[in-house]
């Protein structure tokens, strides 16, 4: 019997569909919920669109730290916490100013190599992208993220692996 020869009727899918589509995930077991969002609101298709979000506007703190906490960067909470409370003296200005304001700190640099070395890497990496999305298309730039920040094998290492990337290639 195969994954494909199974299905689960449920009464409302609309109450417990993704749960048991995402304990299902954990589990290894691949799965299609009817629900109408699950593939729009699956892990790697939500970071993909932040990670799209992000290269258009850098400005939006939202999708800017989810991708920054994200295997693609692997900021964690407390860089991303050091960052806010740096710039924390300049009320009003976005988080990517924030970041950006770090780069202009060389007592950071002497103090917090390890988290100025991230943020110049994160920087770089993001300006040559925003550079890439005005003349290539979204599918050539999102197959460049993804096998640049490997990404391809972080989504096939998650549980449901296969199904991921079956997402990711849509």
């Amino acid at each position: 019997v195969s994954f494909s020869d199974i299905l689960i009727l449920m009464q409302s899918v609309s109450n417990h569909a993704e749960t048991v589509s995402r304990i299902l995930m954990q589990y290894g077991i691949p799965s299609i919920s009817e629900s109408g969002n699950s593939f729009l609101s699956s892990y790697e298709i939500s970071l993909l669109m932040d990670a799209l979000r992000v290269v258009d506007n850098p400005r939006q703190d939202v999708p800017l730290a989810d991708v920054m906490l994200s295997p693609m960067f692997s900021f964690t909470n407390e860089d991303l916490a050091e960052i806010r409370l740096y710039g924390k003296k300049g009320r009003g200005k976005t988080f990517y100013d924030r970041v950006l304001a770090l780069l202009t700190d060389q007592n950071l640099l002497e103090k917090k190599e390890d988290l100025y070395r991230k943020v110049e890497e994160f920087i770089e990496t993001l300006e040559r992208y925003r550079s890439l999305s005005t003349i290539l298309s979204i599918h050539d730039l999102l197959d460049g993220m993804i096998r640049e920040r490997s990404l391809d094998a972080y989504f096939a290492s998650m549980p449901g692996g296969e199904y991921r990337m079956k997402n990711v290639r849509i």
